[in-house]
């Protein structure tokens, strides 16, 4: 019996040991950390190692600096890892505060332990999302007296010490695993805090493997990396799918590579890199791209944002990011890079974030000014600046933000009215005091709360005066867009204007009256949006719990990369018919409304679209068998009374609106024909006539025939290859950036001289290579430079002479291709085939639209492609001899084009470019000898 009991005894040891054991092992489980952190603040420097709410500040006291709270809200330390100890000395000089530990923001709420102090009591409660739990009261502290207070957290036991004795203690078997500390004052309460020290457990430093994470150079899905966790991305190309996510005091690192974000399954426009806590992100003679979807070809918006006390740096590192933003105590310091996308590269900082861009390139800095700031400034403009800062070269306050740019271009805003990124745009809150004069900003944003208001006549491009409150801008232009930002209950419209931009949220209205929206966002928004005689294009992102609804009448055109996603809208849709007309709406075999129009012709029905919706096709149809197509982006009234005419011309609204250069383009180009017809009609019984007393040159520049031959299927084969071959360099196929230099030679010089001189048996003239007035064209062509493009010389900027001499190489080579190639090879071919002015016009339009293969769309040719082509062959056709274009005028032209839209190569592409134009003039060289020799 005795063995009997000492094992039974034993076993019952054992698994009392064992409990223990597991009970220790589960309430830590989730600190897996192999050091303890210390964080420690007297206050004495700065508050850089807080997030501080309103109401809480670092004042002097008796010469000693503490931190001092007055109103209910929060300080946060930014500390990492989980804590296990808090020390700190307290002041309470009346009402109550809160000691968080273990404080950690969840999605539903937030997660900690609060200890509370006041005179009477002290008391520890539990916070989980949004439900409270009182745990155990303890002894008060007594006000206007320092106190040193400790917090421990051991296995699952938290002990309050007030001046070295127990106050309060508490054992939760459901101990909370994560999260840092954070002060709270409730209302009427005042405490000094100083001293604070900080015990945390951080996890080990985890390496992570890109071999491995990143096969085959890709990453699919979105990637997370926290607690110490360190990657490194150096000497390849990787492909990120998805958004990095960088948490706690996690490290990315992107040296000497190609990186690329890419969007991943879901319907958005922005992805990137996001930072929050301590993490860190360096970027070091890497390239920072856009991707694009393989199934939906749809383009990608490279964005990095950093939050929390993150840190972004970048060095030597050409990026086409579209937004680049630190906030909170977040820092951001870019040098030798480049910040620049075609539509964007906007740097920004909001918070207490700090940014510093030296000796680099960005598209645009973006300025947001709170309620309560003041912000005064003039000149702002685009350009280079040795030296600038938010907070020297303007009036400000109430911004903790900096922003500071030293030697650094600004982008000149060529881009065009939308929603886009260059220059300065400006956020304004409605409560804050702003003056603006002489400017030129990208976009001014003015974000309404709880408030009515009516605005009209937003303008762009030309000199404007706005007031709004505090707000007043003088002599300003706007370039991109105006935009209303809506929260709570507001009320406003506006009226008979263009480039409208809204941000809308909660129970807000909007109406639009004869106005342009070129971008639409609704957030969280269960208002409506009523439009009178409005259209709606080019960008619209409707995500993140909205239900609105949507009326009137509006013409939607084409919208970029739409984004849907956590939305529902209801859509009311007037219809215009017949009288008395039965209509009904189907999808497929589906009556999904049947209704009648009034006397009038009238009639109304609703449809709500959600996820999965958004995209559907409707038929409504009469008892007529009149139909029309109806989804969410028809335009309304729908039209059943509509012609043929009619509903192709609406068909075409939902195309990209073309911009006032493409307008001006095809008006041009109507007004040639039309001439071209009028004079082959005329010229018969009047032109001719006249021409008696001019010069035969006069006569055959006016002379039309009708000779086409073989020549022009040779030419426009070289043509088509030239094309196909850019679109390559422009669509990254492999080994396609050999293309333009090859190209340079073989189009521009070996194919038109080989099938001219050596096929054709033609002289070099005959393609516009020729000693014969070769004085006179030069002459022309340095006096024609000058006169066009010094004017220009103004808004560029010279770079360093290693930077200049292989842009200088591109451009001379380039040149003479250009000139071979569309004036001595396509223009004289058809010359010969229709008359001068013909061959004119159709060189220009080939030049013009030869621009799209390497990645500007039609909607996006500037005027100065088809002035510019136009003014070419123009000049060309005064002599007939390349060196009227070549190696000033063309040349130059090209260089300012290209420095001005930030182009910039390697020194070691001197060596090549110069290496084809000597293979070019060398080949010229050897057909001229020949010639001669074949002559004699």
């Amino acid at each position: 019996m005795s063995i009997i009991k000492k094992n039974v005894f034993i076993g019952i040891v054992v698994f009392l040991v064992l409990g223990s054991i597991f009970s220790f092992v589960q309430n830590t489980e989730a600190v897996e950390a192999t050091e303890t952190e210390i964080f420690f603040d007297d206050f004495e420097s700065s508050d850089n190692n807080w997030g501080l709410a309103q109401g809480w500040s670092i004042i002097s006291e008796e010469g000693n600096h503490i931190l001092q709270g007055t109103q209910h809200t929060f300080a946060t330390a930014y500390t990492e890892g989980v804590v296990t100890k808090l020390e700190l000395k307290l002041k309470l000089l009346q009402g109550s505060i809160h000691l968080n530990i273990r404080s950690q923001a969840i999605p539903e709420g937030l997660n900690r332990y609060f200890i509370g102090f006041n005179n009477n009591n002290s008391y520890i409660s539990k916070q989980v999302g949004d439900n409270f739990q009182h745990l155990k009261n303890g002894e008060g502290i007594s006000l206007n007296k320092w106190h040193n207070i400790k917090i421990e957290v051991t296995n699952n036991k938290i002990n309050v010490f007030s001046d070295g004795k127990l106050a309060v203690w508490v054992q939760d078997d459901n101990l909370l695993q994560e999260g840092g500390i954070s002060f709270e004052t409730l209302d009427d309460s005042i405490a000094y805090i100083d001293n604070v020290r900080v015990e945390t457990l951080v996890p080990e430093v985890r390496e992570l493997k890109a071999q491995e994470l990143f096969s085959n150079g890709e990453h699919k899905g979105d990637l997370t990396l926290e607690g110490r966790d360190f990657l490194v991305l150096k000497k390849g190309k990787f492909e990120q799918f998805g958004n990095i996510y960088l948490k706690d005091r996690s490290k990315l690192i992107i040296r000497d590579s190609t990186f690329k974000i890419t969007r991943y399954q879901r319907l958005l426009n922005h992805w990137g890199i996001y930072l929050e806590g301590k993490a860190s992100l360096e970027i070091e003679n890497s390239k920072l791209t856009p991707g694009e979807d393989p199934v939906s070809r749809e383009g990608t918006l490279f964005v990095i944002e950093a939050g929390g006390k993150s840190t972004v740096t970048m060095k030597n590192s050409p990026t086409q990011i579209h937004l680049f933003t630190i906030s909170d105590n977040a820092k951001g310091v870019v040098e030798d890079s480049e910040i620049v996308f075609e539509i964007g590269g906007l740097v920004s900082a909001h918070g207490s974030g700090e940014v510093i861009v030296r000796n680099s390139k960005i598209g645009a800095v973006n300025l947001d000014i709170p309620n309560g700031a003041t912000f005064e400034a003039s000149g702002l403009k685009t350009g280079f600046f040795e030296k600038w800062n938010l907070h020297q070269d303007a009036k400000v306050s109430g911004i903790n933000y900096d922003i500071t740019l030293i030697n650094t271009e600004l982008v000149k805003d060529k881009i065009g009215p939308g929603p886009f990124e260059r220059g300065w745009p400006i956020f304004i809150e409605s409560d804050a005091h702003v003056k603006i004069k002489d400017s030129e900003l990208r976009k001014v944003v003015i974000t309404l709360r709880d408030e009515k208001a009516e605005f009209d006549n937003f303008s762009l491009e030309t000199p404007t005066n706005f007031n709004y409150r505090n707000i007043q801008l003088e002599n300003v232009r706007v370039m991109g867009q105006w935009g209303i930002f809506l929260h709570g209950a507001s009320d406003v419209t506006i009226r008979d204007s263009e480039a409208f931009w809204t941000f809308i949220y909660d129970d807000s209205k909007l109406k639009l009256i004869n106005t342009h929206m070129n971008e639409f966002d609704p957030r969280d928004f269960r208002g409506e949006i009523i439009f009178e005689n409005s259209r709606w294009d080019t960008a619209a992102e409707i995500i993140k719990n909205n239900d609105f609804v949507l009326k009137g009448s509006v013409a939607i055109g084409n919208i970029g990369g739409f984004s849907w996603e956590d939305s529902e809208v209801t859509r009311f849709y007037d219809v215009i018919g017949k009288p008395n007309t039965e209509l009904i709406l189907t999808i497929g075999e589906e009556t999904i409304w049947a209704g009648k129009t009034d006397q009038n012709g009238k009639a109304s029905f609703s449809l709500e679209f959600n996820d999965s919706t958004f995209k559907n096709k409707f038929e409504l149809k009469d008892n007529q068998n009149r139909k029309i197509e109806v989804t969410f982006f028809s335009a309304t009234p729908l039209n059943l009374e509509a012609n043929i005419i009619s509903k192709f011309i609406a068909k075409l609204k939902g195309l990209p609106s073309p911009p006032p250069q493409i307008k001006f383009i095809v008006l041009i180009s109507i007004l040639v024909v039309a001439a071209i017809i009028i004079f082959s009609f005329w010229k018969k019984y009047f032109i001719i006539k006249r021409l008696t007393s001019y010069n035969s040159g006069l006569k055959d520049f006016l002379q039309f025939r009708f000779k086409p031959s073989i020549d022009l299927l040779v030419v426009l084969a070289s043509y088509l290859v030239m094309v196909v071959g850019l679109y390559t360099v422009w669509k990254k196929v492999p080994m396609a950036d050999v293309w333009i230099p090859v190209s340079m030679f073989v189009l521009g010089v070996l194919v038109p001289i080989a099938y001219n001189s050596l096929v054709k048996k033609q002289p070099l003239s005959d393609i516009g290579i020729s000693k014969k007035q070769w004085v006179k064209s030069l002459a022309l062509g340095l006096i024609i430079s000058f006169l066009l493009i010094s004017p220009r010389m103004a808004d560029v900027i010279i770079p360093p002479f290693t930077e200049l001499l292989p842009m200088l190489a591109l451009e001379i080579t380039l040149g003479l291709f250009y000139a071979i190639f569309f004036h001595g090879w396509i223009q004289m071919r058809f010359e010969h085939a229709f008359g001068a002015m013909p061959a004119i016009l159709i060189t220009t339009i080939l030049f013009t639209f030869h621009h799209v293969a390497y990645g500007e769309p039609i909607s996006l040719l500037y005027m100065g492609h088809f002035v510019g082509g136009l003014i070419l062959a123009a000049i060309f056709r005064i002599t007939r001899n390349i060196l009227i274009l070549w190696p000033f005028f063309i040349s130059a032209a090209g260089l300012i084009y290209d420095l001005g839209l930030g182009l910039r190569l390697p020194f070691e592409a001197t060596y090549g470019y110069t290496g084809v134009l000597i293979l070019m003039w060398l080949f010229i060289a050897v057909v001229s000898w020949k010639q001669k020799k074949e002559k004699s």
